[in-house]
């Protein structure tokens, strides 16, 4: 083999490792098609030079990047689900309780459900971010952030749901028997809350 000969192949293996990243998942490895460092990003006018990532019409680049870039600070809730991105200046931001605009906080039990098609007491769809709560406790409507869960309204009752339980919807009867029975962190939202819901 030549110079030249080499210098393609080497090419080819590059190009094909950049073009195709395999993701390993629980039920196997699948492939997907993406672009390392294809885009030129500029973040509030600076250039970021690290490497960024161009999948399905997309660009991923690392949080903490962004945020040192902008000269933020991020915060994340207990289990990550949430991300909040605030001016490092702004020292009184240091967690959820000093970042979110809410009512009450308190741990409650939560559980989990799921239902194909159901619909609520107050007439919604079932979905992600729908939540049973006892309405003598929580008021029926009010907006909660969850820690582990995310953002939810509560718009569903239950027989079992009494006191201080929280139950959480769930997208499969796998996913709400994963949930199980645990204390979580509720915070009940100010309806001028600032975070987007």
């Amino acid at each position: 083999m030549n110079k030249q000969s080499i210098k393609g192949f080497v090419v080819g293996v590059v190009l094909t490792m950049l073009l195709t990243t395999t993701v390993f998942a629980a039920g196997g490895a699948s492939s997907i098609g993406a672009l390392l460092n294809r885009m030129d990003v500029y973040i509030d006018g600076k250039e970021y030079t690290e490497n960024n990532l161009l999948y399905n019409g997309r660009i991923y680049i690392p949080l903490r990047d962004v945020a040192n870039m902008t000269g933020k600070k991020i915060i994340l809730d207990q289990k990550g689900l949430a991300v909040f991105l605030y001016n490092t200046t702004d020292t009184t931001k240091t967690n959820l309780d000093t970042i979110l605009n809410y009512s009450q906080a308190k741990v409650m039990e939560s559980t989990a459900y799921y239902v194909k098609n159901g619909r609520t007491y107050t007439g919604t769809v079932c979905k992600r971010g729908t939540v049973a709560v006892d309405p003598r406790v929580i008021p029926l409507g009010s907006k909660m952030y969850i820690e582990g869960y995310g953002f939810a309204t509560a718009e569903d009752t239950g027989g079992a749901i009494k006191g201080n339980i929280v139950d959480v919807f769930l997208e499969s009867t796998q996913e709400a028997r994963n949930w199980g029975r645990r204390n979580v962190k509720v915070y009940v939202l100010n309806k001028d809350n600032p975070v987007k819901q």
